[in-house]
């Protein structure tokens, strides 16, 4: 890049003398070293409250069994280093709850940079990761199960650190960087892509950033990101079927009149976004509807990552609105915005910091730390009232206790289909000794198993579930094994006498 290029992006990162004066390196050590508390405590109530898994955390660990170059519809980078974790401290709600921590503790200090790099305010820099904590997807959801989306998170806010590093030191290290950045994020959930190509095409848009991005060195971004990306994009194209397991998730409605249609898928997107972002808007209004009563500290409303953030959502919102309308998608919801969204607090930072004072910064850390003690509180506390609350609650569920009943009758090796990957996830963690897939998943992590065991969730039906029923059909129609099911039941965690029930039956 010219010099004459980089004089106006490198005049809009200066710091104003009136910020720097404002700089206090003890709130940023009390922040952050605040937070990793946090998510250490969270990691010792996951690990102290329950030793079930919800629905994701059971998915990595059915996924973790075998090393894959695809996992189906979701992206496979999560559980390659999930397996990595396992495989230090054991398959174990340990290995899930840290990795998961660390990615969001990621999140938080992503989130300062970024916001450093927009904004060149500390106060600001201060203001984003609080706000994080406004955002119930990521303060709540992000614990209580999700994966990939905490993953894609914090994997879009390193995306755009580095295309905003880029531009101010326009050194070869950061076209390399960003090419890593990027196949990491669409490793780690497809629809990071949206995210991706929101920021290209609005850095084209911002004068200042332009030059960054037509520099021959993005060949080095696009080099790398295609090669990192190459196994799993050609695993994708021989295994069509597995890479669209889950597509009606989007609920493509072709049949319905275009209208409705449309209307319907506005509507959810609408929803999804407010649900996602309301609780934050609304903070930020109650704290900075006013203006300060003395001498504000100036902002460049003219910052080029302030306007790249704004106009990749303009560009995404473009995308969004065609999909609904030419490919009739309807299906949004909260936490696939995540990956999108994830950098709302960085904007609304720059966006208020004309009025930011160490005082409002006050009121903002109050209402994260309650929001942190709620969570605190919550998080394991749902599982103590859930009987009281009349509430079905995953992490209740006895699967430990029947794991080690059904243990003596899984021989080493076998291969054992449960109807369910929240099933199949929580007997795998108690039947280390062998393969525990669902139905659908059997086919990608093809065994030569001597002996295989279908096992249920007899609760309510005690008949073989019909996804069952359709495997043992297909895939073992000649296994002359029990003529009938055996059924074992343990009491819920928390409960005093509600009972949950597994079906065996051993095919061969």
């Amino acid at each position: 890049m010219q010099d004459s290029d980089q004089a106006p992006a490198q005049s809009l990162f200066q710091v104003a003398p009136e910020i720097r004066e404002t700089d206090r390196p003890a709130a940023f050590r009390v922040l952050f070293i605040g937070l990793f508390c946090y998510f250490a405590l969270q990691v010792w109530l996951r690990v102290h409250s329950s030793t079930s898994v919800d629905l994701d955390e059971s998915e990595q660990v059915v996924l973790s069994q075998k090393f894959c170059w695809g996992y189906g519809s979701d992206p496979p980078l999560y559980t390659w280093i999930q397996m990595g974790f396992f495989g230090i401290f054991g398959q174990s709600v340990l290995g899930l709850s840290l990795l998961k921590n660390l990615l969001l503790f990621g999140t938080y200090v992503l989130t300062y940079a970024a916001t450093r790099l927009v904004t060149r305010n500390p106060l600001a820099a201060l203001a984003a990761p609080l706000s994080l904590l406004y955002l119930p997807g990521v303060a709540w959801e992000s614990q209580r199960d999700l994966t990939h989306s905490v993953f894609a998170g914090a994997l879009s806010l390193a995306t755009l650190y580095c295309l905003l590093k880029l531009v101010r030191e326009s050194r070869t290290a950061w076209y390399w960087w960003l090419g890593v950045f990027a196949a990491a994020g669409l490793l780690a959930k497809y629809n990071y892509a949206v995210w991706l190509l929101g920021l290209i095409v609005a850095a084209l848009s911002v004068p200042a950033l332009r030059p960054a991005i037509l520099d021959a060195r993005i060949g080095l971004s696009l080099g790398t990101g295609l090669l990192l990306f190459l196994p799993n994009g050609l695993w994708m194209l021989n295994h069509r079927d597995l890479a669209l397991l889950t597509a009606s998730k989007f609920d493509v409605n072709q049949s319905a009149a275009w209208v409705g249609v449309v209307w319907l898928g506005m509507k959810n997107l609408f929803l999804a976004v407010a649900e996602f972002a309301l609780p934050l808007t609304v903070i930020y209004w109650l704290i900075f509807r006013r203006p300060l009563a003395g001498p504000s500290v100036p902002a460049g409303s003219g910052r080029p990552g302030l306007q790249l953030i704004i106009r990749a959502w303009a560009v995404i919102l473009v995308v969004l609105l065609l999909l609904i309308m030419l490919a009739h998608s309807t299906g949004f919801k909260d936490r696939w915005f995540q990956p999108i969204l994830t950098a709302l607090p960085v904007a609304a930072a720059a966006l208020v910091e004309k009025r930011l004072s160490f005082k409002r910064l006050g009121w903002m850390a109050g209402i994260s730390a309650t929001v942190m003690l709620a969570v605190a509180i919550v998080f394991p506390g749902r599982l103590l009232v859930a009987e009281r609350l009349h509430r079905e609650e995953p992490l209740t569920r006895p699967y430990a206790q029947l794991a080690a009943q059904i243990r003596a009758l899984v021989p080493d090796n076998a291969l054992v289909i449960c109807d369910t990957r929240l099933l199949a996830g929580n007997l795998r963690l108690g039947l280390q000794n062998a393969l525990v897939l669902p139905p659908e998943l059997s086919q990608l992590m093809k065994t030569d198993q001597q002996h295989c065991l279908l096992v249920w969730d007899a609760t309510r039906e005690e008949a073989l579930p019909p996804a069952l029923q359709s495997w043992r059909a297909e895939f073992a129609p000649q296994a002359s094994g029990d003529i009938s099911p055996r059924f074992f039941s343990a009491t819920y965690h928390f409960h005093k006498s509600k009972q949950y029930r597994l079906g065996l039956l051993q095919l061969f």
